[in-house]
């Protein structure tokens, strides 16, 4: 057997390669992290410091905040600050876009994914947004509009051939128009039976936390008696066929873990409302064309059904899973009670106290607004596993910590676990948030503390503070400071 000159050595020499590559690999992964805020012993230090480009809003927020890309924007002006791999510009907004609406999709408001940007425009006397407008990043400017019929929702998501998703429901069917990231239209159908459309990621979720990744990211079309995912490269829907509907009219949805959860808006007068959970698939494809929908590129629906009956939720005591049939094995969980937010007020519509803009799934756990007292569940298992019932006032917040506190008014907070251990650290008002671990906002007053709390540094703020990713593993901080923009790293004390 021949070998060739120098091949032992080559080999070698791989080795040796694969080697250090994989010591470079376990050093990042666990040799030291340098200083990281939360830590025990780092403290901040001024990374940049400027002229605060746009002032937030009353509530020391801003419409448009994406640190990632650098972007800042309300009312009339959206700018998008200088960093190492990026160029700063400043836009002065038309009327039409002035940024007011902290309620992504509604009129005046911007919806934000990744580095695409859709502003949303509004208009007096224009039911709900009246146009749509993407942004060029690089450049600083609007680059195509698109008019929007009266009451159209508009939905942005970074998976599929059509970015953005306009639609227009009316009595009996909802018109769908998918655009590129480039405004140009992509396809367009008629979806007959269809009641709403409904964003299981941001305002119909059940959480208000940005999603993770684009996953579980899905628009659902909804009729009276099934629901259906779209899809973004042609519009067709994909019906979720064994996923039995309650009764009621569906208000929130999202899916988490693979598994769709559904709510029904509380009914009028008697405030019964039902939440609902099964697996989110296989979802089943439209069928013949000749059936269903009709569009420019998908001409496919499922034939229609005959709606079944779309009254109100009754208030019941019963749970149990929920079964879509005989010959189904889907596992689900199904939950009706009577509808009460302590924290919310009446709705004027329902005469409920409801607010579908506050979370229901927090950290790892789901609350069910029960009248009789919030059931705590897993959204997988729901009643059909282990519960926690809260006394009737109590609801659950976080604070951004892993901490689910209790709150009732005129009590004190408590940990739903029942433990000893305080809430938040000594002279924190429940209003407090951690950013980060052992970094907290508290008003204006901001606070980083040792591992045995004890103050690191303090500051003050007249904005919302925010993190944002910088160099290596270090989450930086920015704040304001009077009428400047400050960015905080961590430095170990003596640097």
């Amino acid at each position: 057997m021949s070998v060739e000159p120098g091949g032992a050595m080559r080999r070698q020499g791989w080795r040796w390669l694969l080697i250090g590559l994989t010591g470079l690999l376990v050093m990042g992964c666990f040799g030291p992290q340098g200083p990281q805020f939360g830590d025990g012993s780092a403290v901040p230090e001024e990374a940049s410091r400027v002229r605060l480009p746009v002032s937030p809003g009353p509530d020391g927020t801003w419409v448009v905040n994406s640190p990632r890309e650098g972007l800042l924007g309300q009312g009339g002006v959206l700018v998008r600050r200088e960093g190492p791999d990026r160029r700063g510009w400043r836009l002065a907004l038309p009327t039409e876009f002035t940024l007011t609406s902290p309620r992504p999709g509604s009129a005046h408001s911007a919806l934000v994914q990744d580095h695409w940007v859709v502003l949303v425009g509004g208009r007096e006397g224009h039911e709900g947004p009246s146009t749509i407008a993407g942004l060029d990043l690089e450049k600083g400017r609007l680059a195509w509009r698109r008019p929007l019929a009266p009451g159209s929702q508009v939905f942005l998501y970074d998976y599929g051939a059509a970015a953005v998703l306009v639609a227009n429901c009316r009595t009996g069917s909802c018109h769908l128009t998918g655009y590129s990231q480039y405004g140009q239209r992509v396809w367009s159908r008629t979806e007959p039976g269809a009641v709403k459309v409904l964003d299981g990621c941001r305002a119909d979720a059940f959480t208000t936390e940005p999603p993770a990744g684009d996953r579980n990211c899905h628009a659902f079309l909804v009729t009276p008696d099934r629901i259906a995912t779209l899809d973004m490269d042609n519009g067709r829907p994909h019906w979720h066929a064994r996923f039995q509907i309650p009764r009621g009219s569906i208000d929130r949805i999202t899916e988490d873990n693979d598994l769709i959860i559904l709510a029904t808006a509380p009914a009028e007068g008697s405030c019964g409302a039902t939440v609902l959970a099964g697996p989110a698939g296989p979802a089943e494809p439209s069928g013949p064309p000749e059936t269903g929908g009709t569009g420019e590129l998908a001409r496919t629906a499922e034939p229609a059904r005959t709606p079944g009956p779309a009254g109100t939720a009754e208030p019941a005591k019963t749970t149990g899973p929920a079964r879509t049939g005989a010959k189904s094995e889907q596992a689900g969980w199904q939950h009706t009670f009577v509808w009460d937010q302590p924290q919310a007020p009446r709705d004027p519509h329902t005469g409920c106290r409801w607010d579908r803009t506050l979370p229901l799934l927090t950290q790892f756990s789901m609350v069910l607004p029960d009248a009789e007292g919030a059931l705590v569940v897993s959204p997988y298992f729901g009643t059909e596993g282990p519960a926690r019932r809260l006394s009737p006032g109590e609801y659950l917040v976080t604070d951004g910590t892993f901490n689910q506190i209790v709150r009732a008014s005129g009590r004190p907070d408590r940990n739903l676990d029942t433990s000893d251990r305080p809430v938040r650290p000594e002279g924190l008002s429940p209003a407090a948030r951690a950013l980060t671990r052992h970094f907290w906002q508290d008003g204006q007053r901001l606070l980083l503390l040792d591992h045995g709390n004890r103050p690191l540094w303090e500051g003050t703020s007249a904005c919302e503070a925010f993190l944002h990713d910088g160099t290596g593993p270090h989450v930086r901080v920015t704040y304001c400071d009077g009428t400047d923009l400050v960015e905080l790293r961590p430095v170990h004390r003596n640097n």
